[in-house]
């Protein structure tokens, strides 16, 4: 095979042809670097343009900017002096009318009339007739489920107006008035188990009683006969039911299931370690008590022997002790499940949002918060409201779910609705509630199966409330242990915010807006209209005709921190990349900012004659309600 012959030479005439395209090439990059270096001066110079005109907005505006600041500090003092004129005349109303019910109850308001009311009441026995009954209970159980609402309210009331302080002795005092009312159910139920020979009852049958009493379903159940064909335990007139393992059907045990699902059934669990989570319905107190040794007869005389000295329950741990299996090197073993749990049944409310990812559990009063351990099969029908489950712990138990599961807020709007009212529609993660706000008091207006939202109540009430139907519209007060991917607003940024709208609540219609969740922590942003401008719009419009406030705490300017709010650029659509505060046009009197968020509407209000006619109070409850739901902070 012949050599390969050497490639071809390339002729003068190509060569000078590449070295056209190099130039070119070359010629291309150069200008294409020219017009970089362009644009990045004219940036530069823009921006220096732009910096200049602040700094000479700030030095011409500054004695404007200082009187906004004294305007609203102004205005801040003659609303609060209104507003307590308001209040002092509704408490004095208030007071008039306990006055003329004659109640026995103490007032929420005086804690020393508390102090000694519930250790009065703490000390109190109750007085059985010869055979035990609940009839003692009807006489106490009712002013205590009174008082605590009345507390409920009163620390209600502390949270919406800031008085944490008092909030918390409230707070304290309502647990307290809990454990009493649980205590007086423990009695109860020792008089029950202490005097079972007084009721009647076949020799083959244990003892069982249920009723429901004043928003307590209440089952107790003796194992008297200790005999393994009974496998469980239906308290009929309660809805409630607990099957018997092995273990309990041969021993000498009573059980008690007493579910709590009153509006304050909760309280002692409001406060968690870890992460956070929120009971749907009630809780159901779920307890395994020792039964103390049956009455001897000897002739006319009764000895009865008694098991505790302070006439209380005697719990018992469970699973028991030789439940827990020792393994060679002196450790505990697995528990067998299928020997020692229990199968419960018990109803909450019906129609409760109950999200897929809710569990049982039960409170672990060691560790401060709730816990799955030990428990599976879980069934849930939230339109019937019955919950099953098996389990290994007599604790208290309910349904739960994160608490906030609605968070990061969707959505929300704010419209006016006459005078002193507002409607506001709050879209969560999954769930979308209606309010009509008021003076004092909000209602929820699409939860028409729950009657208990037929009614308003104040703000953090309210939404207390909701959450305990599944609700869970009350927003984070930190970070702590809450699983959420977002970043907190500054208190300070948040409060300017929405006090303004609170204060125009009445004037325009406010709304989330796309760009809040992408500013930093010092920046607040929404949009707002005056509702007669919203139906001028036509569909093509740029947002609806909406305008879109950002307010800056933190803006630095000449080595000087200010607070500054401005109107968002048409041209700055980019929620990503926002273009930050900067002039509409080339020259200073371009540029619409205020040092305070109220000043910025009422510049872009057309009639402030309303204004001057709206209740101090209705605005106060806006603000309220703003605050318990943060929609500013996590929208």
């Amino acid at each position: 095979m012949p050599p390969k012959g050497k490639g071809k030479k390339k002729g003068k005439k190509d060569l000078n042809k590449e070295k056209e395209l190099e130039e070119q090439k070359r010629l291309a990059e150069e200008e294409a670097r020219k017009e970089e270096e362009r644009l990045k001066k004219e940036k530069e110079a823009k921006e220096l343009r732009t910096r200049e005109l602040i700094i000479q907005f700030f030095n011409q505006e500054t004695t404007r900017l200082d009187l906004e600041q004294q305007e609203f500090n102004s205005y801040q003092q003659v609303h609060q002096s209104r507003l307590d004129f308001i209040l002092e005349n509704i408490q004095k109303e208030i007071d008039w009318e306990k006055y003329l019910e004659c109640s026995i109850l103490p007032s929420p308001k005086c804690e020393r009339d508390l102090n000694t009311y519930l250790m009065l009441w703490a000390e109190e026995k109750l007085i059985f007739e010869d055979v035990p009954s609940l009839t003692p209970l009807y006489s106490q159980l009712p002013n205590g489920q009174i008082l605590l609402k009345q507390l409920e309210f009163e620390r209600g009331y502390c949270a919406d107006f800031g008085d944490f302080k008092r909030y918390n002795n409230l707070h304290s005092y309502m647990i307290t008035l809990y454990n009493i009312l649980l205590k007086k159910w423990d009695e109860t139920s020792q008089q029950f188990l202490q005097n079972l020979d007084m009721f009647s009852r076949e020799s083959t049958e244990n003892f069982q009683i249920s009723m429901n009493l004043d928003q307590f379903s209440f089952g107790l159940w003796a194992n008297l006969t200790r005999n393994p064909r009974h496998k469980q335990v239906e308290f009929l007139d309660t809805n409630m039911m607990c099957s018997l393992a092995k273990p309990l059907a041969l021993d000498n045990v009573g059980i008690r299931m007493l579910y709590y699902y009153d509006t304050n059934c909760g309280i002692p669990y409001e406060s968690q370690i870890g992460p956070h989570y929120s009971f749907i319905g009630g809780i159901l107190h779920f307890d395994l008590m020792e039964l103390p040794e049956q009455a001897k007869r000897v002739e006319t005389w009764v000895m009865r022997p008694l098991l505790t000295t302070d006439g209380l329950i005697k719990k018992l741990e469970y699973p028991f002790k030789s439940a827990k299996e020792i393994t060679d090197d002196g450790q505990e073993g697995i528990i067998d499940m299928s020997l020692w749990s229990t199968q419960i049944s018990f109803a909450i409310q019906p129609n409760c949002y109950i999200d897929a990812s809710a569990q049982i559990m039960y409170w672990d009063s060691e560790l401060g918060s709730w816990s799955h351990e030990g428990i599976r099969e879980e069934e849930f029908d939230a339109e019937s409201g019955r919950i099953r489950f098996r389990s290994l712990k007599f604790a208290p138990t309910a349904i739960v779910q994160n608490t906030y599961l609605e968070f990061p807020i969707v959505d929300w709007v704010l419209e006016p609705y006459g005078l002193d009212t507002a409607t506001l529609t709050i879209q969560g993660q999954k769930n979308q509630l209606k309010f009509l706000i008021g003076k004092g008091k909000v209602q929820v207006t699409n939860l028409t199966q729950h009657a208990i939202f037929n009614e308003p109540y104040p703000p953090s009430v309210l939404f207390k409330r909701l959450s305990q139907y599944g609700y869970n519209f009350i927003g984070p007060k930190s970070m702590n242990n809450v699983d959420l991917d977002w970043i907190i607003k500054h208190e300070k940024a948040e409060d300017a915010c929405i006090v303004a709208i609170s204060q125009y609540a009445s004037i325009f219609q406010f709304k989330k807006s796309s760009l809040n969740g992408f500013l930093s922590t010092t920046k607040c942003s929404f949009q707002f209209i005056e509702p007669n401008d919203l139906m001028n719009q036509s569909s093509e419009t740029p947002n609806n005709g909406y305008k879109t406030l950002i307010y800056d705490m933190d803006y630095n300017i000449q080595e000087k921190v200010v607070s500054i709010s401005y109107l968002r650029s048409d041209s700055d659509t980019d929620d990503r990349h926002h273009n930050g505060f900067a002039p509409d046009g080339p020259t200073v009197e371009s540029i619409q900012a205020t040092s305070t968020v109220n000043a910025l509407l009422k510049m872009n209000m057309k009639n402030s004659d309303n204004l001057q006619n709206v209740s101090p109070y209705f605005q106060e409850t806006v603000l309220q309600v703003l605050r318990v739901s943060r929609l500013l902070c996590f929208s």
